[in-house]
Parts: C-alpha cells; sequence; structure tokens
C-alpha cells in the first residue's frame, strides 16, 4: 500500500517533503518494546503454555502495525494535501 502511495505521489509530481510520523522518541520505545517481547517469546516458547506465546507475537505485530499504519497515513494525508493544493 505504501509503495502505491510512493507511485501515486511521483506520477502526480507530488512534493516529497519529510512526513510527520512517529516522533523518535516514541520510535525508540517501541523498538526497545518490540525488543524485549522478543526476548519474553523466546523464554516462553521454551517454558509456557502456547497461547502465552501467542499473545506476547500478537503485542509484537500490534507495535509493528502502529509503526506501519502511522506511516501510512502521514502519506495518504500528504497526498490528498497536496491534491487539493492543486485544485
Amino acid at each position: 500500500m505504501i509503495q502505491e502511495l510512493e507511485w501515486v505521489m511521483r506520477k502526480q509530481g507530488l512534493s516529497r517533503e519529510p512526513l510527520m510520523t512517529l516522533s523518535k522518541q516514541v520510535q525508540d520505545s517501541l523498538d526497545d518494546a518490540q525488543e524485549n517481547l522478543r526476548n519474553a517469546l523466546a523464554f516462553s516458547a521454551r517454558s509456557e503454555e502456547p497461547y502465552v506465546s501467542k499473545h506476547i507475537a500478537d503485542l509484537m505485530h500490534s507495535i509493528e502495525n502502529i509503526k506501519h499504519v502511522t506511516n501510512l497515513l502521514a502519506i495518504s494525508e500528504k497526498v490528498m494535501k497536496d491534491l487539493e493544493d492543486q485544485d
């Protein structure tokens, strides 16, 4: 999806100014949380019931989604704003 929006931006000749996505502090904190969850997942896979590992993996997936969706929303907002400015 991100590639398609970037393609639309190139095709329309829209600007490629930096996008406002997650702040560095939030990005770093999410990366740290993922690292800690990855360690927890490794330990839980050896000693816990499978549902514990599943829920840890779900948390990791949710954090990854936050990072990707935030970027996707920033790109789509930029495309919409640039299209409105062209009209």
